[in-house]
């Protein structure tokens, strides 16, 4: 028998963008450094809440650690609930959802993801990442099984961003490379950590209009089935059957939005072991994004 497995999503709060995995042994919720799952937000207890797993039952549980603030299971406050796929969790300020994925995807995708992700790891701190953001969206694109994927830099208080890159749209269907270069500019040039005069624009950029409702409202956006946006039907990509699915994430760390991610898929759907690799690996490419800025 398969043993459970759940994933926490956190969709707002300190820890945004980040996703945890419970698997058969449980996790605790809390500032405390020694939770697996580490909310550091004042209003969070040391040691808030743990969740386990009844391995007969195959069921996850949530229980309150006798924290000040309590917790929220789908809008009511509990001390104990039964927690399954949809569930939402409000702990402090944070804001989590609570998805599954099929043991057939998770085996089927464990293998690719963790591969991709590892090597978006290695890039991340071994090379420049504004001289490597082509090759940031194309281990996004291997970690997902994508067929295409785009990474936008957005300068503060921008509304376009500065630089876009996107990997390859699925060789299969015979699509070329566009990226957008970026130049550094001679000290004491250009209006912040990268100067504008050195872009050059990419000729267009595959659903341009997700990855600025991604910039506006800072939270993620997946269109599971582009065919039912009538916004989306003139793109050429759409049109031909290329993209069928896609999904724009925030590049944020600590509270500082730096840009957006965006994946696209030959399928439509977005399973949850898909869109937490997606996370994931768009978390690794804030971060990386963090430390170049």
């Amino acid at each position: 028998m398969t043993a459970p497995v759940l994933f926490l999503v956190v969709r707002s709060g300190p820890a945004a963008g980040r996703v945890f995995e419970v698997d058969r042994q449980g996790v605790r919720l809390g500032r405390d450094e020694t939770c697996e799952v580490r909310l550091r937000d004042p209003l969070v207890s040391k040691l808030h809440a743990e969740i386990f797993v009844d391995l007969f039952s195959a069921t996850f549980t949530i229980r309150d650690l006798r924290s000040r603030n309590g917790i929220q299971v789908n809008g009511r406050s509990v001390t104990e609930a039964n927690l399954e796929a949809g569930d939402e969790l409000r702990i402090g300020r944070s804001r989590i959802e609570v998805t599954a994925a099929s043991p057939e995807n998770r085996i089927e995708g464990a293998s690719r993801s963790l591969t991709a992700l590892a090597e978006l790891a290695r890039l991340a701190l071994e090379v420049d990442p504004l001289d490597s953001l082509d090759a940031y969206a194309d281990r996004l694109r291997e970690a997902t099984a994508g067929c295409g994927a785009a990474i936008a830099v957005y300068e503060e208080g921008a509304d376009k961003p500065i630089i876009e890159v996107y990997s390859d749209i699925n060789e299969a269907f015979g699509a070329k490379k566009d990226t957008a270069k970026m130049g550094r500019p001679p000290p004491g040039q250009g209006t912040g950590p990268m100067a504008k005069s050195g872009i050059v624009e990419a000729d267009e950029v595959p659903l341009p209009d997700i990855m600025s409702i991604v910039a506006q409202t800072k939270q993620p956006c997946l269109v599971a089935d582009v065919k039912e946006r009538a916004d989306l039907a003139a793109d050429p990509d759409v049109r031909k059957g290329v993209i069928q699915a896609c999904l724009g994430l925030p590049l944020i760390v600590e509270g500082e939005f730096l840009g957006v991610a965006q994946i696209y898929w030959s399928e439509p759907g977005c399973d949850s072991t898909t869109r937490a690799a997606s996370e994931a690996g768009a978390s690794l490419i804030a971060l990386a994004l963090k430390r170049a800025l």
